[in-house]
This record gives structure tokens, C-alpha cells and sequence, in this order.
């Protein structure tokens, strides 16, 4: 009966067991998403002669994000040539050694080094913001949107966020006609 009885405790205390490892493993899973290009967009916005303000969008972002628990993982690239403001020419002055310096610097990147859950479905998320060679720390508050498996466009997920950054400190054009200030609305849709 003594032998029973310690093998239904060594049972209980094993099972016990491996729902707590089950549990942790499931609660420690990560979900990587990768950015759909199509359905993702980096906007902003500046003032211009102190007036009113004007909006671009840099099309076609790639990169990921990721959910492991409470954290947050962000990884993102820009193509420079990509940059559309409605207006070809403007474009292309942006493009130029003026503003973005496409040729020389082809690429802005954002990689999180950490975040801090401020939230249900929101973080303050800090990392590296590189722009035209220049290397700067920021954090961008953002929004988890959602997260849903379609039949055709399988599972996906969706994250927000913006910041404001000095254009001076990237060195992106002269101050004569534009604001400093720069305005930057991220929103990512991914596929697991």
C-alpha cells in the first residue's frame, strides 16, 4: 500500500510537472512575422515655410516582427528610391545628395534592441534608427492592430506605431523652407 501510494504521488508531482514545463513552453513561444510589403506603410509628414504640411510615403518596406511573451522584436528596411511624395520631381530632389543621398545611403534601417510593455496590446519599443549614415536611438510607441489566419493569405498579424524625429540630426537637407521636426506613422501587416 506504501509503495501505491508513493507511486501515485511520484505521478501526481510528475504530471504537475510537465504542465508547468507544457504551460511554459507554450506561454514562451515566439511568432515571427515576416512584413508584407503590399499591405505595410511608412509614412510622414513635415511642415514647409512654416505654412502647412505636406505627406510621403516611403512604398514597399520589408523586413519582420516578432511577439515571444511580453516582448517585442522590430526589424525594418526602407529602400530611399522608394520614397513617393505625389510629385516626381520632388522625388527625385529627395533622392539627390540635397536630402537622402539615395545613391551613397540606399537604405534606412530600425532595429529594436528592447521594449517595454505599456499595455494589453502596446509597447514603448527602442532600438537603432540609421538614416543617410547616421546612427540614432529612438522609441517608437507602438499598437499591436490584430492578429487572424485567412484562408487564402494565412496567418497574420499587425503592428503601429510613430515617432518624431530632428531631420537635423540625420543631416537630410538645409533648414530653409522645412520644418525640423518629422513625423513618421509605421504600420506593418506580416505572414507567419
Amino acid at each position: 500500500m506504501k509503495r501505491f501510494v508513493f507511486f501515485m504521488l511520484a505521478s501526481v508531482a510528475l504530471l504537475g510537472a510537465f504542465v508547468s514545463f507544457s504551460k511554459a513552453k507554450v506561454n514562451s513561444a515566439e511568432s515571427k512575422f515576416v512584413v508584407d510589403a503590399v499591405h505595410s506603410s511608412i509614412v510622414f509628414r513635415i511642415t514647409h515655410l512654416d505654412a502647412a504640411a505636406f505627406w510621403g510615403r516611403f512604398n514597399s518596406p520589408t523586413g519582420s516582427f516578432a511577439f515571444n511573451g511580453d516582448d517585442l522584436t522590430v526589424d525594418v528596411t526602407i529602400d530611399i528610391a522608394k520614397i513617393d511624395t505625389a510629385n516626381k520631381g520632388r522625388d527625385e530632389h529627395l533622392r539627390g545628395s540635397d536630402y537622402f543621398n539615395a545613391p551613397e545611403f540606399p537604405k534606412a534601417t530600425f532595429k529594436s534592441k528592447s521594449a517595454k510593455k505599456t499595455g494589453e496590446n502596446t509597447w514603448d519599443v527602442t532600438g537603432d534608427l540609421v538614416i543617410r549614415g547616421q546612427t540614432k536611438s529612438v522609441t517608437l510607441s507602438m499598437t499591436k492592430i490584430g492578429e487572424a489566419t485567412h484562408e487564402k493569405a494565412g496567418h497574420r498579424a499587425g503592428i503601429e506605431g510613430e515617432l518624431t524625429i530632428k531631420r537635423s540630426e540625420f543631416g537630410i537637407g538645409t533648414p530653409e523652407g522645412l520644418g525640423d521636426d518629422v513625423k513618421l506613422f509605421i504600420a506593418l501587416e506580416g505572414k507567419a
